[in-house]
């Protein structure tokens, strides 16, 4: 998960860290995430560089991806005010 340092992260990180904590989740170090094998990989796919979990199943031919980039076209019409008025 990223999270960018500002002021409503840092308000809310209490409340996420505790919901996800709820669910099961568990935390571990930037250091010890980063020796899992999924950061070694070098999937042969283009586009590249967006996200190494999309980049990976692309390259494993996983079906109904949207490449990360592309989020206005999925993400601007639930943005809408008028999407919101019934």
């Amino acid at each position: 998960m990223l999270l960018h340092t500002n002021e409503i992260n840092a308000a809310t990180m209490p409340d996420i860290v505790s919901a996800f904590r709820k669910q099961g989740w568990t935390f571990v170090p930037a250091t010890t995430a980063f020796k899992d094998p999924v950061y070694s990989s070098q999937p042969d796919i283009l586009p590249a560089g967006e996200s190494v979990v999309w980049a990976s199943a692309k390259a494993r031919g996983i079906s109904g991806l949207r490449y990360p980039a592309e989020d206005s076209v999925y993400e601007e019409p639930k943005l809408r005010l008028e999407s919101l008025v019934p």
